[in-house]
Formats: structure tokens, sequence, C-alpha cells
């Protein structure tokens, strides 16, 4: 075979062999790349599960502080029902008045305590200071 020839096969070659290595790092590297967005996709939707994991846990503490708050209320008003003074004994009803608004759910018990309030005091004297 001439010299030429030969030339120009190996010339062929070394293209075909500089083709397949440049073929074979754009395949790295968009593997590499593929692997990075993969690993990003990952780690938002991780993080986008914990955010609504901490925000879930928020909600139901602050839901578990309200109804502790209105518990609490609510106490301190059935207590000041029994107070021989008018004006704190309003105060109580008030109070019971803004718990059955704030809170639906205790409407009824609410209702139910003021009903058995004014059963009890409605016929004792002194109930309505002159």
């Amino acid at each position: 075979m001439p010299v030429e020839k030969r030339l120009e096969l190996l010339e062929a070659q070394r293209q075909r062999d500089d083709q397949g290595r440049e073929r074979r790092r754009l395949n790295r590297h968009q593997w590499f790349n593929s692997v990075g967005i993969l690993l990003g996709a990952l780690f938002t939707a991780g993080s986008l599960i914990m955010t609504a994991v901490t925000l879930r846990n928020g909600q139901e503490e602050l839901r578990t502080a309200r109804e502790g708050q209105i518990t609490d209320r609510y106490t301190k008003a059935v207590e000041q029902l029994a107070s021989p003074a008018t004006d704190v004994r309003f105060g109580a009803i008030y109070a019971l008045q803004r718990i059955a608004a704030d809170s639906p759910k205790d409407r009824l018990t609410v209702r139910s305590v003021l009903a058995a309030f004014v059963r009890n005091h409605w016929s004792c004297p002194g109930l309505v200071d002159t």
C-alpha cells in the first residue's frame, strides 16, 4: 500500500478516535449534569416535604395553644359567674359570649352554662344590685 494511502488511513483512524473520545467526554459531562440535576430535584423535593411537615406541626401547635387559651378563658369566666359583684358577673357573661363567638364548637356548652346560671340564680335575692 502506498505511503500516502496509509497516511490517509491513519489520519482517518485518528479522527475517528478523536471523535470517539469527544463523544465519551460529552457523555460523561451529560451524565454528571444529569446526576447534578437529579440531586438538586431530590433536595428540592425533600425541602418541600420538610416544609409541609413543619407547617402542619406549627398549625397543630397553634390549634392546641388556641384551645388551651379558650379553656383558660372559659374557666375564668365560669369562676367569675359566682362573684357577688354584679359587674364581675356581667363581665363573665360577656367573656362567655366572646368564647362562643370565637369557638363554634363551644357554643352549646356556653349556652348551657348561661342557662344553668339563669335557672339557679333567677330567684336569688340580691342577684341584681339596686
